[in-house]
């Protein structure tokens, strides 16, 4: 259980990045960080 702070990045439909920074077993988008470490 790693409390490790990560950057996960959310592209939008119109082009937009959001930057959302948070502790990763919190965030239901940890596929999100496994696609960009690829």
């Amino acid at each position: 259980k790693q409390k490790q702070q990560i950057e996960v990045l959310f592209y939008c439909i119109g082009g937009e990045i959001i930057k959302v920074k948070g502790i990763k077993n919190l965030l239901p988008f940890g596929f999100v960080e496994e696609r960009l470490e690829q």
